[in-house]
C-alpha cells in the first residue's frame, strides 16, 4: 500500500518529533515536519501532501493564516487542526475553513491513526465536547472580572495576594481558552457566558 504523505506543522519541536515518531511506527505515512509557518509553506510548495496536521497557535503567523493559504491553493488536501485547548467557539470558524478535523494534542495514538485514515471532505471530525478542557477555573473567572474592570496586573496581584508572573500566566491562558485576540474578545466571551 502506498504511504500517505503527511506534513506536521508545530513550533514545539519535542511534540512534533514525538508525533512524527509515533505515526512513523505505523509505516502508513511518509512524514515531514515544519516548525514555522513559513517553512511549512515552502515545504507545501515542493511536495504534494495528502494530509497536513497543524497547530493553531504560533509565535509568528497563526495557524488560521496557514490553513487559509492551503485551502486557497488546494481544496482537496486533508487538514487536521491541533490545539492544547479544544475550544467549541472555534468550531464554526474551522468548519468554514473546510478543516477536516479539530483535535486535542492529547488524542491517543489509536484514535489519531483511525481519524487520519478516515478523513472525509464531507465530514468534520470533532470529539464530543465535555466542557472541562476549556472551562475557566474559578481563579481565571475572578481574574477575568478584574481585567474587565480595567485593573492592572499589579492591581490584581495585590488584590489576590499572588505574584505578577502568576497573573500573567492566567492572562495568557484566558486569551487561549476564550480564543480572544484582545480585550474586546474577552468582553464578548464574558457576556456570552454570563460571567458579567
Amino acid at each position: 500500500m502506498e504511504k500517505k504523505k503527511l506534513l506536521i506543522v508545530d513550533d514545539h519541536r519535542i511534540f512534533a518529533e514525538s508525533l512524527s515518531n509515533m505515526l512513523g511506527e505505523t509505516e502508513q505515512f511518509e512524514i515531514d515536519k515544519s516548525f514555522t509557518i513559513n517553512e511549512a509553506i515552502t515545504k507545501y510548495k515542493a511536495t504534494l501532501f495528502d494530509i497536513i496536521i497543524t497547530d493553531i497557535q504560533f509565535p509568528e503567523l497563526d495557524g488560521f493564516f496557514f490553513i487559509d493559504y492551503i485551502r486557497k491553493q488546494n481544496d482537496s488536501i486533508k487538514i487536521v487542526a491541533l490545539s492544547s485547548f479544544l475550544n467549541p467557539l472555534l468550531l464554526k470558524r474551522l468548519q468554514r475553513m473546510k478543516v477536516n478535523a479539530y483535535l486535542n494534542k492529547n488524542t491517543n495514538r489509536i484514535d489519531l491513526i483511525h481519524i487520519l485514515n478516515n478523513l472525509n471532505e464531507n465530514h468534520f471530525y470533532y470529539p464530543s465536547y465535555r466542557g472541562k478542557e476549556n472551562e475557566l477555573s474559578p481563579r481565571e473567572i475572578e481574574i477575568l472580572k478584574f481585567i474587565l474592570e480595567e485593573k492592572t496586573t499589579k492591581d490584581i496581584s495585590i488584590l489576590l495576594n499572588i505574584s505578577i508572573s502568576t497573573i500573567e500566566t492566567h492572562r495568557r491562558n484566558l486569551f487561549i481558552k476564550t480564543n480572544s485576540l484582545n480585550m474586546i474578545g474577552l468582553a464578548k466571551y464574558a457576556i456570552i457566558n454570563n460571567i458579567i
